[in-house]
């Protein structure tokens, strides 16, 4: 029981994959940009490099879903609407997109035995652009290694390193609504 508390205690300090309480993203492209004018937010499928599509060919799909949902459900109130997929390409229409350079789920089980070993990766590129023009407004790369040795490594899986992404991704376009990298 001790052992356990203790692991959650570690495990629980490092990242989170609440987005509200989440930290945003840095911003590499653009400045602090002024997304006040938008009131749609349209979230479409992250474009996977070669190698990350032959490990999941629905991932890019799938963790734009896990975004729109999470701006949906923890930032509700600040889009008059979040869709998902297919843009509007209209004024007053945000699109958040991205690259997925690398998605290496490793292996926990190798992890157990040594560090280094079975090490997970997860890194790419958030981009927001106007709906109207397409023209990029930030971009923000994101970079994931998990890759701790015994029992502390096993426990953290890929999963839990794109759920940590998404929420950092979510908190980054919320923060740029909200005025500011919060």
């Amino acid at each position: 029981m001790l052992l356990a508390s203790s692991l959650a205690l570690v495990t629980s300090g490092c990242t989170t994959t609440s987005s509200t309480d989440a930290s945003a993203l840095k911003i590499s492209a653009g400045e602090r940009v002024d997304l006040s004018r938008y009131t749609v937010a349209t979230v479409v499928p992250f474009e996977l490099s070669e190698k990350a599509r032959k490990k999941d060919a629905q991932f890019g799909e799938n963790f734009a879903a896990n975004i729109a949902g999470r701006l949906k459900s923890d930032f509700g109130s600040i889009f008059q609407e979040v869709r998902w997929n297919q843009p509007l390409r209209q004024p007053h229409e945000l699109i958040i997109s991205g690259v997925i350079d690398s998605y290496e789920p490793g292996d926990p089980g190798l992890r157990f035995l040594l560090i280094g070993l079975g090490a997970a990766n997860f890194n790419g590129k958030l981009v927001l652009k106007d709906g109207a023009d397409q023209r990029e407004l930030m971009s923000a790369p994101f970079s994931k290694l998990w890759a701790w040795g015994g029992l502390l490594g096993s426990i953290k899986t890929i999963d839990h390193m794109v759920s940590e992404t998404a929420a950092a991704a979510a908190k980054t376009v919320a923060a740029q609504k909200q005025g500011g990298n919060k």
